[in-house]
């Protein structure tokens, strides 16, 4: 097995994702080199945006209270991306290898237990509308294989929905 990496020569394979997709390089996990997060960086703000067409939805800027800050915009997404990327993706992902497309199928699991426990606090609608940014979350943390992705991508979603639309 010569020239096989980690094949005894001292030389470490390449981390993996868990589409047994190569992870993004140390060098690489600097966020603003990645044009596809910085795409779905922009897509949070768009997306509420473009929400303001629906029939009973209005743009409705303004800053948040404090406590909305507090927990909106740091704690739940520190909070719930350690819980559904941080630990049940990965375990998942043991248990469901592979995936559809670029999705994995611990995230698609993931993300439907996301939506579905939206349920407790938002009406169906709005809870089956998380479904898609928690695809989005659970791929950076796929292709990074940390949360500094998806914390950041759930900060900024839920800062645009409470800036634009919750005010």
């Amino acid at each position: 097995m010569a020239g096989h990496a980690g094949a005894g020569d001292g030389r470490v394979a390449p981390a993996r994702t868990q589409l047994n997709r190569p992870a993004l390089a140390p060098h690489a996990l600097a966020l603003h080199r990645d044009r596809l997060f910085l795409v779905a960086l922009a897509a949070g703000p768009l997306a509420c945006l473009a929400l303001t067409g629906l029939p009973g939805v209005a743009l409705r800027p303004a800053w948040p209270a404090p406590a909305v800050v507090l927990y909106a915009l740091l704690l739940y997404p520190l909070v719930e991306e350690w819980v559904f990327r941080g630990q049940l993706q990965p375990w998942l992902g043991v248990a469901l290898p592979g995936g559809f497309g670029p999705l994995s199928w611990a995230n698609l699991a993931t993300s439907v237990v996301f939506a579905a426990l939206h349920l407790l606090f938002h009406p169906p609608l709005w809870a089956a509308g998380v479904l898609l940014p928690s695809l989005v979350f659970g791929f950076f943390r796929d292709r990074h294989g940390r949360l500094t992705a998806p914390v950041l991508l759930h900060g900024v979603y839920n800062a645009s929905y409470h800036v634009l639309l919750a005010g």
